[in-house]
């Protein structure tokens, strides 16, 4: 017997399909290493070995594959001979095992700005069995009835995969699995792309790459990277307004970036963090904040150098007098980082401005006014 069903679905389809092109764009698990080929035996082995890899490194969980477990399929081989001799089609068949199963649109009902289709399902779908699916009604064009096997050759049981991935069009398999709570997922990921490699031997015409959340933070990297340039020659710019008669200045000011690198690696050594996508935001952040220290003190200098110091004592003057405001703000900012020191995914971050900042504070405070004196070529009297 079957009856009809009305679903709700979603009344705006432009939001379906933006949610599920964001859902495809997400990866599934934080660390995902993938084998893409055409044979799928060969697919299943490869990723089996990596799930081992993964489950005797005890920094992950939750180790998986992308496809899951095999389901059960049944297959029924239409008769074209049967089918034939008793006024029934494929088409036919196919009909009356949908609506045995998933079941058949009818059409729309619309209430206002909801869209429900209207589906014809078998009321005991969710207990069907395979003696049920055999002895299913098949109407012909001219209202005959008969059951699906007098139509069907063999009604075959297999196993498969419910889903099949693909990457640029080839079937693709994922190891996939979590870090465990309070490991670094970098880290995790750096170890087990490291032993995947040396330990599984990739056969001709497989390959070997990598998703999850690294594959999304090297593409965030890199636009980052790309943007770079830009960012260096709006900030000389920039500085340019601020110091429109004295070119040299800007100069000297973006000089003092490189000294952040110093800082910011050995905040990464010293709290055992990686360069990271957040300790890239955080870099950026950094440059900031060296250039704010380096504007004050060079602006400082012209100020005292306006008031009649000359201009070895203007530089003494000047940074004596900025010293404890440029250093007490750094401070104030690196204090403000320990708590971020805790947290798996901004740890990285706070500590390339803690590292960054400390450094690059103390070198701006001694470099910058020895290379002022370098640039304006000033002597000491």
């Amino acid at each position: 017997m079957a009856k009809v069903l009305i679903v709700p679905v979603c009344p705006h389809v432009d939001a379906v399909e933006a949610a599920e092109a964001l859902a495809a764009a997400l990866p599934d698990a934080a660390i995902e290493i993938g084998f893409i080929g055409d044979n799928v035996d060969t697919l299943v082995a490869l990723t089996q070995r990596a799930q081992e890899i993964a489950r005797n490194y005890d920094q992950v969980m939750e180790v998986r594959n992308s496809w899951g477990n095999k389901v059960p399929v049944w297959k029924p081989l239409y008769s074209q001979e049967k089918g034939l001799r008793l006024g029934i089609t494929r088409q036919q068949v196919a009909y009356s095992l949908r609506s045995a199963t998933n079941g058949v649109p009818l059409g729309e009902y619309r209430e206002g700005d909801v869209f429900m289709p209207i589906l014809l399902k078998d009321a005991d779908k969710d207990s069907i069995s395979l003696n049920d699916i055999k002895t299913l009604p098949v109407y012909s064009a001219k209202g005959r009835s008969v059951k699906v096997e007098q139509v069907i050759d063999d009604f075959s049981l297999d196993y498969e995969f419910n889903v099949v991935r693909r990457f640029n069009r080839e079937p693709c398999m994922l190891m996939q699995c979590e870090p465990k709570r309070g490991a670094n997922t970098m880290a995790a990921f750096s170890h087990l792309w490291k032993e995947v490699q040396e330990k599984i031997q990739v056969p001709e015409g497989y390959k070997m790459t990598y998703f999850g959340e690294q594959s999304e933070q090297d593409k965030g990297n890199k636009a980052i990277a790309a943007n770079i340039p830009l960012m260096f020659g709006l900030i000389y710019v920039t500085l340019l307004f601020l110091f429109p008669k004295y070119y040299r200045k800007p100069v000297l000011i973006m000089a003092m970036l490189p000294l952040i690198f110093i800082g910011v690696v050995l905040g990464l050594l010293v709290f055992g963090k990686s360069l990271d996508f957040f300790a890239m935001l955080g870099l950026l952040g950094l440059i900031g904040m060296n250039i704010k220290n380096a504007i004050v003190l060079v602006d400082e200098i012209g100020l005292q150098l306006n008031a009649g110091l000359s201009p070895v004592n203007a530089v003494i003057e000047a940074t004596k007098t900025r010293i404890v405001p440029v250093t007490m703000a750094s401070g104030t900012t690196i204090l403000g980082m320990l708590p971020l020191l805790g947290d798996a995914m901004f740890a990285g971050m706070a500590a390339t401005i803690m590292g960054g900042l400390f450094v690059s504070t103390i070198l701006t405070i001694f470099v910058l006014p020895v290379t002022y004196c370098v640039f304006f070529k000033i002597k000491s009297e």
